[in-house]
């Protein structure tokens, strides 16, 4: 599936203390109020998506929720409608159970989607990690948010430049790209990713890491067979670096390794 192009106003501004929950019940957004404004956030019920999408030409907020009120289709048209608009990190409830509707959930933009029945506290830590990670990304039109060696990724404009060239990725490439950058120099394992962009429900046998890897590789990468930035790391997942010592890139000390490996479910 192809990239949707962004559409960003120069006067669009980020607001780093909004969460914006799309959602005709208020059950879930009363417990989201009463946790979230704890840590400072202030938590906005919206029940009308279409002014939802207006706000977003001019503000930006640092998560949309939407819940499990709204149907399914209707959830699929809003993370495309929001992603033609911005970026903004994208936690979908849903209920459906099979895979292919949450991976096609992904596909359109949700950065996490959490099947129904939940477990309140395990959505609420998702939650704030979205929150912590969206919190370290500041947007300036024009300048790349994150850059690793001849690597650029503007999070505003929704761009990626591989040595000045613009690369085309879909919504699921750039968000992996931008975890990776987010964490250069450091291992990530594929249960990390299963958790991350997946759920971690797409079970033990799955290679939907493996295939999202070498699909990035082939668009970032002078030579996918050869990788010089996003690295594997033998055992324990993947790696994003500048490629300028290729030799010590996958050298772990011994004991981070086995620290690593204890967190580490599903080797690579």
């Amino acid at each position: 599936m192809g990239g949707h192009a962004l559409v960003a106003p120069a006067e669009q501004r980020w607001d780093k203390h909004q969460v914006i929950v799309i959602e005709r019940s208020v059950e879930l957004y009363n417990q989201l109020h009463w946790s979230l404004e704890g840590y400072g956030y202030t938590v906005c019920l919206a029940k009308d998506p279409v002014a939802v999408l207006h706000s977003l030409m001019t503000q930006l907020p640092s998560l949309i929720l939407l819940g499990p009120s709204l149907s399914s289709r209707t959830a699929f048209e809003l993370c495309i409608d929001i992603r033609k608009r911005s970026y903004t990190p994208i936690v979908m409830f849903t209920d459906y159970t099979q895979i292919d509707p949450i991976v096609l959930a992904y596909d359109l933009g949700a950065d996490v989607v959490i099947p129904l029945p939940f477990v309140y506290k395990e959505a609420q830590a998702r939650i704030m990690a979205i929150l912590r990670r969206s919190s370290l990304c500041t947007c300036y039109p024009g300048e790349p948010v994150l850059a690793v060696g001849p690597i650029a990724l503007d999070d505003l404009a929704h761009t990626v430049t591989v040595d000045d060239q613009a690369v085309n990725l879909t919504p699921m490439d750039f968000r992996l790209l931008r975890y990776l950058m987010q964490n250069a120099e450091q291992t990530v394992t594929k249960q990390q990713l299963l958790i991350e962009f997946w759920a971690g429900n797409l079970g033990k046998s799955t290679n939907v890491v493996e295939v999202a890897i070498r699909r990035l590789r082939q668009k970032i990468e002078r030579d996918p067979s050869q990788p010089t930035h996003l690295l594997t790391v033998k055992g324990l997942g993947y790696r994003f670096t500048q490629g300028r010592d290729r030799l010590h890139t996958n050298a772990l000390s011994s004991a981070k390794t086995d620290r690593l490996k204890s967190y580490s479910r599903t080797p690579t």
